[in-house]
């Protein structure tokens, strides 16, 4: 059987604020492709008001729901730059890594169908590095269906509630700055900004 030949990438990041990192890729044949923004909220903030659309109820992550999440996820960034398909033994492992909270994770349901979910991670070593006690917000997705009917900003609205539940002072995401679902709007409106961003730096075969 022919095989067609794909193209391929090689992928590093460099900070902003390490600029002599990027230099080096670029050094090295490199060049700058994507900005992706740090973004924290203050959970000492109030989080404005986000309603869950008609038809849907929120869950926590339970194990039982893993694989349709994980098919949720693939068919959610299929059109996001640089994403690869989850496989089901790669999930598996990030779920079984320590920083994983399945409580502080969830999972939005239209019947029995994830429509969307958000993953959280929280690290306790990073926090004394960082000054405060936070989460990480590692996957925010909506299947395409239903994009822009609000359903991101409940399930943030509900992860946020959940993290100053158990204490959490700050949340952290990471967001590309061109994502195609407007999601740097979303999380500027739910009190989310800027602090950091990172170059993505890409080589092509």
């Amino acid at each position: 059987m022919q095989q067609t030949p794909l193209p391929a990438w090689v992928l590093s990041y460099a900070a902003d604020r390490a600029p002599e990192h990027g230099r080096l890729l670029q050094h090295a044949g490199f060049e700058p492709a994507r900005y992706f923004t740090t973004l924290e909220a203050d959970l000492a903030e109030p989080t404005p008001a986000a309603p869950l659309p008609d038809g849907v109820r929120v869950v926590p992550f339970d194990r039982s729901l893993s694989e349709a999440v994980r098919a949720a996820k693939n068919a959610a960034f299929a059109d996001h730059w640089g994403s690869q398909p989850a496989s089901r033994e790669g999930w598996e492992s990030m779920q079984g890594l320590s920083s994983f909270r399945r409580d502080l994770s969830r999972v939005a349901l239209e019947g029995d169908a994830v429509v969307g979910f958000v993953v959280s991670e929280v690290n306790e070593d990073d926090w004394e590095r960082q000054g405060s006690r936070s989460g990480y917000i590692a996957l925010v997705g909506t299947v395409r269906a239903w994009r822009g009917r609000g359903l991101a900003s409940a399930l943030l609205d509900e992860v946020l509630a959940a993290y100053r539940a158990v204490d959490l002072e700050r949340a952290v995401l990471d967001v590309d700055a061109d994502n195609p679902t407007g999601a740097l709007g979303v999380y500027t409106r739910l009190g989310f900004a800027p602090t950091a961003r990172d170059v993505s730096y890409r080589v092509s075969y």
